[in-house]
């Protein structure tokens, strides 16, 4: 079984995360991937770092780090990426709620998409109602050991029952969604964390431990030259960068490419999904989270290099690593806006 999940999963507020205690009741081993103040589009990408095709169960946990206005897309767009690596996993969302934070509304459109994405899911709603709900909490957001083992019991109920019913036949049976279709494009991914991104620092330091080394800066005009990995003379690539949103030291960089041209991603969404050139790392909300922000890149046939620059402008920028999706073949010109001409004049795209 894996488990995707933010601070909940994380362990935030308890001796042991809930992830323990189901592994104790349910009498099996779990592989954890949790990360404090992220959304789930956080582990969207490098989807084959975390699973294999043969996974047979996947728990997805991020309620208290869920917006009205985004959550079912964050979270139907890990689902989807889950079931291309492992078709047949069965996927159950975990919704932990938080204190603080309203979810009635969003709670009822994730039910529906679950629903309609064949998702399980196990809501430990009641915990809005209970009159003594903090006994179970260490602060208005993350479960204390109490709310740990009350989560990790309510899961592994689910999981009895479910693998106690007899299968379902017919049109109403929850079998999983078939794998997405394959794209006309392939593509080739290569994910890497900020200390192995082979970069030039001027005015940045790589700071953290070693599993999570950011690079993170103060200096106005300060600039880090990461190479994209070969593309050849005539290619086209999405980037994905991870960086820091806070509301204490939000600041701002930029974004620039030597040796090819960079491009904001097509599409109504992408301004406020995807900021480029430019992007502020201040939080809508008081917490600090990490966020990702994507862009094109293809390259002009010159030969040269294809560098992705980083400037900073404002306060302080913190930045977790990069993935590089080369289109390999299927690229599509009528997606690509820029006033290029030549074979070079195309794109792969979602």
């Amino acid at each position: 079984m894996v488990v995707f999940g933010g601070s909940v999963s994380f362990g935030r507020g308890s001796r042991r995360a809930w992830t323990e205690y189901l592994d104790e009741e349910m009498n099996i081993s779990s592989t954890v991937w949790a990360h404090p103040a992220v959304l789930p589009n956080y582990f969207q990408s490098c989807m084959r770092r975390y699973l294999r095709p043969d996974t047979a169960s996947v728990l997805i946990e991020f309620e208290p780090n869920l917006q009205a206005a985004s959550c079912t897309n964050a979270v139907t767009g890990l689902v989807r990426s889950v079931r291309a690596i492992a078709p047949s996993a069965s996927i159950l969302f975990v919704g932990w709620p938080s204190l603080r934070l309203p979810f009635r509304a969003c709670e009822a459109a994730l039910e529906r998409d679950l629903r309609q994405e064949k998702v399980d899911k196990v809501f430990a709603s009641p915990l809005r109602r209970m009159a003594n709900a903090t006994a179970y909490y260490a602060d208005d957001t993350h479960p204390n050991d109490a709310g740990g083992r009350y989560l990790a019991h309510a899961v592994a109920s689910f999981l009895r029952a479910k693998a106690a019913a007899p299968p379902r036949t017919g049109s109403g049976a929850g079998t999983p969604s078939p794998p997405l279709p394959a794209t006309a494009a392939r593509t080739e991914e290569v994910c890497e964390g900020a200390g192995a991104l082979n970069a030039t620092a001027r005015g940045w330091t790589l700071v953290g431990p070693s599993d999570q080394e950011l690079y993170e800066s103060t200096t106005i005009g300060a600039a880090l030259d990461v190479p994209v990995l070969p593309l050849g003379a005539c290619a086209a690539a999405t980037v994905e960068l991870s960086y820091t949103r806070s509301w204490r030291t939000a600041g701002s960089f930029c974004i620039s490419c030597n040796g090819c041209m960079c491009g904001r991603r097509q599409g109504q969404w992408a301004r406020a999904a995807h900021p480029f050139p430019c992007v502020s790392t201040l939080s809508a909300t008081i917490s600090t989270q990490t966020f990702k922000t994507s862009f094109n890149v293809l390259t002009n046939g010159s030969g040269r290099p294809c560098v992705v620059r980083l400037v900073h402008r404002s306060n302080k920028t913190r930045v977790h690593g990069m993935s590089v999706r080369r289109c390999v073949n299927g690229f599509d010109a009528r997606r690509l806006r820029w006033n290029t001409s030549g074979t070079c004049a195309r794109v792969c795209e979602d």
